[in-house]
């Protein structure tokens, strides 16, 4: 058989004596407590307690009802009776004591105590351990807030310690605040409107990868303050909590205004701007950008410095592309020069090889004129044609001017990503056109000693016929051999900077057709949790 706990030796009695509360006089404001009807609009179903408030406990009235603890706030409401019905009517009497022969006082004196701290100041992360415990409501049609407590729900020292609280209240003739949630109650918008809330919200989970919690604090004197709670990485796998705390509707509008434009730069150009975050000793956000930190005051400024200092690489960058094009044009020049060239010495020596198959081919060869081939340097066409400037959108080149906006900085940004692709493709033009030259020139080289041994065994038929009959190696193909070994070694590589936006794009296609909204932000919430 169990050992009995401390609890189950305690009498019924001496827990309402503790709590203050004496059935054979009951207090005079229980008594002439008006019922008010415990409506809500609408179900609620969100646990997360987006408002917390002081509220004087004799704001509070207490319900208690039959139904299960699970069943819905609606259900509940409409069986709900007030404390004094209870307390009063003898049919209900049984019902109530059996409440107090389960409920735990070390746990009201736990729930106490953890009130008390709260007199000083509410906790930093708003929340705390038995928040969930309070089940207060607010009725908009009647303006009051109430508590719902089921009968069979085991946890109901929150209501004991509310009734203590309400009767040392009364005896003392003093106003006693209690720190709580409230549990169907969403934000005032004094501040901010939902949707914006909600955006905060989304621009900060693309900043830290992490979901924030918001919450709207009533203080003990009554000043209404927002605060946005969250964790990101301070340093590689290292986490942080971090608090960013919103006092008046101005500085609610420049926190908007500062992780709205944070978000639009960092999701158009991702790869050119890395925000970090930082905790300050009093575990205050911020944002920086290398050493800088960025404020809706330098927001200006920082939008000036980085179009001016992105101009300026535009400018370097046709520069390049100017030096680029010129010699492309004389390389693409000199390849087919050298081509011809090639073609034609290749010719020769095809038709050598042709002719030293048969008897009378050696002497077609041996008898014809031995004069050199000579080398044909034709005009390329890329010299006839002049580089015809195509002017658009893209090749406008920004004015230095007083202000920047968002919308400048990104146009900036898209034009010099675009210039730089194609200075990477010009560059790797030229470097492709370069390899070419080289391989032909090698070519070129092995053709020249291929026709000086032909010709310098021209002095007699006997000789020349003596060398034809020899197996003579193609030296024309070794360095289109050395080239293609060379190409045989190479693995394929991603490269981040030229393969990534393309991967995207696959990605967000596949994603298009195989997922619906609503499965792809579900993926999105998942990952914060799992930490993929």
């Amino acid at each position: 058989m169990p050992k009995p706990t401390n609890e189950s030796i305690i009498p019924a009695d001496k827990k309402l004596e503790h709590i203050g509360l004496n059935l054979e006089k009951i207090p005079n404001f229980l008594k002439t407590s008006k019922i008010t009807e415990c409506n809500l609009i609408k179900e609620y179903k969100d646990t997360t307690y987006k408002v917390y408030k002081y509220l004087d406990v004799n704001d509070i009235q207490i319900f208690i009802t039959e139904e299960n603890v699970l069943a819905n706030i609606q259900k509940k409401c409409k069986s709900a009776k007030p404390i004094e019905d209870y307390l009063k009517d003898e049919s209900l009497k049984p019902k109530f004591m059996q409440i107090v022969e389960n409920v735990d006082l070390e746990k009201i004196n736990e729930l106490e105590n953890e009130q008390n701290k709260f007199d000083i100041s509410y906790p930093y992360s708003i929340c705390y351990k038995n928040a969930i415990k309070w089940r207060v409501y607010y009725s908009k049609d009647s303006r009051k807030y109430f508590m719902i407590i089921s009968c069979n729900e085991k946890d109901t020292e929150a209501m004991f310690l509310l009734l203590k609280k309400q009767i040392q209240a009364e005896k003392e003739k003093v106003a006693i605040k209690i720190y709580v949630p409230i549990a169907n109650e969403d934000f005032s918008e004094n501040f901010l409107k939902n949707s914006q809330v909600s955006e905060i919200e989304n621009n900060l989970w693309y900043i830290t990868k992490k979901w924030p919690m918001t919450y709207e604090v009533v203080d003990i004197y009554g000043n209404r303050s927002m605060h946005i709670i969250g964790k990101t990485y301070v340093y590689q796998n290292v986490q942080s909590n971090y608090k960013i705390l919103i006092k008046n509707q101005k500085e609610a509008i420049e926190k908007y205004e500062l992780l709205k434009e944070i978000f639009l730069i960092t999701s158009n150009v991702k790869d050119e701007y890395n925000f970090s975050v930082k905790i300050d000793e009093k575990g205050l956000f911020r944002i920086f950008l290398k050493e800088q930190e960025i404020t809706l005051d330098n927001m200006n400024i920082f939008l000036n410095n980085q179009a001016e200092e992105k101009i300026d690489k535009i400018k370097i960058c046709l520069e390049k592309l100017d030096e680029i094009e010129i010699k492309l044009k004389d390389k693409k020049e000199e390849l087919e020069n050298k081509t011809e060239d090639y073609n034609s010495k290749q010719k020769q020596i095809v038709m050598f090889l042709q002719c030293k198959k048969t008897f009378l081919g050696r002497f077609k060869y041996f008898f014809k004129s031995s004069k050199k081939h000579k080398k044909v340097n034709r005009i390329s066409k890329i010299q006839k044609v002049e580089l015809i400037e195509v002017t658009n959108d893209d090749n406008k080149i920004y004015e230095k001017k007083d202000f920047y906006y968002i919308e400048d900085l990104l146009a900036i940004c898209n034009i010099l990503n675009k210039k730089t692709k194609s200075l990477n493709s010009k560059e790797q033009e030229l470097k492709n056109c370069e390899d070419k030259i080289e391989i032909l020139n090698q070519k070129i080289k092995n053709a020249d000693i291929f026709i000086s041994e032909i010709e310098s065994h021209k002095k007699s038929i006997f000789e020349f016929w003596k060398f034809t009959n020899k197996d003579i190696p193609n030296e024309l193909t070794e360095a289109e051999k050395q080239k293609e070994n060379n190409i045989e070694n190479l693995n394929r590589e991603f490269n981040y900077l030229r393969d990534i936006e393309k991967l995207e794009k696959q990605m967000d296609k596949i994603q298009a057709e195989k997922l619906s909204k609503n499965e792809m932000d579900i993926i999105f919430g998942v990952k914060d949790y799992i930490n993929v």
